[in-house]
């Protein structure tokens, strides 16, 4: 009984180890397997497939969470013939600063990129009926080839088509400039504006300083006729004012005083001639009294004084010279008791009922003044409001030292508060019409050539290399390399233009065509 109950007890115990011996063995094979499974395990990131673990976690160029490897259900010849990389430079894709990424997808589809919504790549079916230019890289934008195959780097070469909607459609026609992508993030971050070109009248206002001067054709001097001696000064000062007939001065002079005897001999001839006597003697006697008076006048005798001296009868010692205007002195060159010689410069009157101002014009304006075009003067001070005139002289020349010629405009003074020597700021305005114009600050001149950049959709800035013409009130003139209609870059131009530059720059450096962006 003893030796069966010890039998017994002895096979449970056998059974027991031999069922804990199997499970254990059964446990350590799966154990084994799970780290084999582990072992085999890739995690990469979804921005960044370059970057692989063997664990989960954090990708350190994005920061994003990498996603574990599946095991394709293909082989793995198939996923690397299938499977197409684009570098793209995402603006948004770490915490709103550019990271370069690779966008992973199939032959054929549209990529947009999934963080910004900028376009990658176009779709197949539009570019199956478009030229192949050549065959790339996208991940290595530099390198180009004229034929399918691998690149330095072992990755499939993508074709590049004729206006893939990945670049721009055309070429540039501007050398050393490329078109570009920039995406609507780097458009805000840049401050990228634009504005239409439009046909608009144009009006160009030419500002220029000018001088108020003195109407040289209402300029009068004085000078007698006679010779004699000064005797009394009336108008004393330079800048008295005097109105017309009033007196100057005084002289005596013989030639006068003979001439006054002639004319009155002459008209005392004239009244004894008897009514009998013949019709010749008569005419002798009205000649000699005319030729007398007529003395007197060309010495600037005036009526009123022939007159005096025909009712005094007797012959007058001083001969008074009054001012033939209304105006003011402008000079005087005489002095009481002075000998005077025939044609002395005694006086210079000025008349100021109007003004002329000379305004200065660069050369390049020249070509929209005219004489007799309306323009307006102003000056420093409120005391005289904005005066209209015209244009009523154009110097021929162009002063050497200046390079200016001078626009003589005139003007009405009848109060005489415009002096000569004033200064004037001076505005004439020139109709040019209908012209197309953009914005000044879209035209940047390089200084052989003159730049503005052509916004044509989806982020795609094209160069255009045109010919301006008239610059005025902030709008320049465009003659050739814009239609009206097309918008252009006004705010953010030169980096685009520096942007620009720098892609035509590598892409020669490439050995590539010009005017091609693709996979970027």
């Amino acid at each position: 009984m003893t030796r069966r109950w010890f039998s017994v007890v002895l096979v449970v115990v056998l059974l027991a180890a031999a069922f804990a011996a199997g499970y254990a063995g059964v446990h350590l094979i799966q154990r084994r397997g799970q780290r084999a499974s582990q072992s085999h395990t890739t995690y990469y990131c979804p921005m960044h497939p370059s970057y692989t673990s063997d664990r989960p976690g954090d990708c350190p160029i994005c920061n994003m969470r990498l996603v574990k490897k599946e095991s394709p259900v293909t082989s793995h010849q198939s996923l690397v013939t299938k499977d197409i990389c684009y570098l793209h430079n995402c603006p948004m894709a770490h915490d709103g600063k550019p990271c370069p990424m690779l966008v992973v997808s199939k032959p054929g589809e549209k990529v947009i990129c999934p963080i910004c919504g900028a376009h990658v790549a176009e779709a197949a079916s539009q570019a199956a009926s478009k030229k192949i230019l050549y065959w790339t890289d996208p991940m290595l934008p530099g390198y180009k080839s004229d034929k399918p195959g691998t690149s330095p780097m072992g990755m499939d070469l993508v074709p590049v088509y004729e206006e893939a909607g990945a670049g721009p459609s055309i070429a540039s026609p501007t050398a050393g400039y490329t078109p570009i992508l920039v995406s609507p993030h780097k458009r805000q971050l840049i401050g990228v504006k634009t504005s239409l070109a439009q046909k608009r009248r144009l009006t160009k206002t030419i500002r220029t300083v000018g001088r108020v001067m003195i109407d040289e054709t209402k300029r009068v001097h004085v000078h007698p006729k006679v010779e004699g001696w000064v005797q009394e000064i009336y108008a004393k000062y330079e800048g008295d004012a005097v109105t017309k007939g009033q007196p100057l001065f005084s002289f005596s002079s013989p030639d006068f005083i003979a001439t006054q005897q002639e004319y009155l001999a002459a008209r005392q001839a004239l009244r004894d001639v008897s009514p009998e006597a013949s019709e010749e003697i008569r005419s002798i006697a009205h000649a000699n009294v005319a030729a007398a008076r007529g003395r007197l006048l060309w010495w600037d005798i005036t009526e009123e004084q022939i007159q005096a001296i025909e009712q005094a009868g007797v012959p007058s010692q001083a001969l008074v010279l009054t001012s033939p205007i209304d105006g003011v002195v402008l000079t005087k060159h005489v002095f009481p008791g002075e000998y005077m010689e025939r044609g002395g410069d005694f006086y210079h009157l000025i008349d100021l009922s109007t003004i002329w101002v000379d305004a200065d014009l660069y050369e390049y304006d020249l070509p929209f003044v005219a004489v007799g075009q309306e323009a307006t003067v102003s000056f420093p001070h409120e005391a005289h409001a904005p005066l209209t005139g015209k244009v009523l002289y154009l110097s021929p020349t162009v002063n050497a030292m200046t390079r200016t010629a001078t626009a003589r405009l005139e003007f009405p003074n009848p109060q005489g508060t415009l002096r000569p020597g004033m200064y004037a700021t001076a505005q004439l305005m020139a109709d040019l019409g209908e012209r197309l114009v953009v914005p000044a600050e879209a035209v940047m001149d390089t200084g052989a050539r003159q730049i503005l950049f052509v916004d044509k959709g989806q982020g795609i800035f094209e160069p255009r290399e045109v010919t301006v013409g008239v610059k005025t009130d902030g709008a320049q003139e465009i003659t050739h390399g814009v239609e009206a209609g097309e918008a252009v870059v006004t705010s953010g131009n030169f980096l685009i233009d520096s942007e620009s530059r720098l892609k035509a720059a590598l892409e020669g450096f490439g050995g590539g065509e010009e005017g091609h962006q693709h996979g970027q």
